[in-house]
């Protein structure tokens, strides 16, 4: 029974990949990357599902995750909290001068992840998500740098034991730019989008 309903699950991602609408670009200039995050949302009921395309551990990987709105709540309460502990982590470091350290956090999540083998897509459910916090000297070994990551473990296809992916990563660099991360992906945010009508609802008798 278990197997059917993750199947189901899939299924689901599946349709919505196809199905999703750019919803923003998160812009990492420390690493000149960015992030594109999509959504499928149901012009009638509301509901959604956010597909994040996320920094790959294996530079060779087309990587992210799925978060529909049944999954929602406890994502983004766990980012928040995360993005709170961060806060507190970094005053205490800048306190005490801390100039490199690495804790994982307690919060977590999960998600369905997915990759791409030659175009084809693959995924696994679940996977879990951990928050890092990582301190680091500069180049110029002038300042730290504090580093708050969300991080998956690697995960295998669903479909094909055989493919697999090393996991992947998005990483924020100040406190500034998570908390734009937060607010862009906030329930109220999803709540204003407006999708784009289907051609049978352009087209209407």
């Amino acid at each position: 029974m278990k197997k059917l309903l993750v199947f189901l699950f899939l299924v689901l991602i599946f349709n919505s990949l196809w199905s999703q609408e750019k919803f923003l670009e998160y812009k990492n200039f420390y690493q000149n990357f960015t992030y594109d995050i999509f959504i499928d949302k149901d012009r009638k009921s509301g509901d959604f599902t956010l597909v994040f395309y996320a920094n790959p551990v294996n530079a060779k990987d087309t990587v992210g995750f799925f978060i529909t709105r049944n999954e929602y709540n406890n994502f983004f309460t766990s980012l928040t909290k995360a993005r709170d502990k961060y806060d507190e982590w970094i005053k205490v470091a800048e306190e005490y001068k801390v100039m490199s350290y690495t804790r994982k956090m307690k919060m977590f999540f999960d998600a369905a992840g997915f990759f791409f083998v030659n175009k084809d897509i693959h995924s696994f459910y679940p996977v879990t998500v951990s928050f890092n916090f990582t301190i680091q000297e500069s180049n110029d070994k002038k300042h730290a740098i504090y580093i708050l990551s969300l991080e998956s473990v690697p995960y295998a296809s669903s479909k094909d034991q055989m493919l697999s992916t090393e996991g992947f990563s998005i990483q924020f660099y100040s406190l500034d730019d998570l908390n734009s991360f937060v607010d862009a992906i906030s329930i109220d945010k999803i709540n204003e989008y407006t999708p784009m009508p289907t051609l049978d609802e352009l087209f209407q008798d």
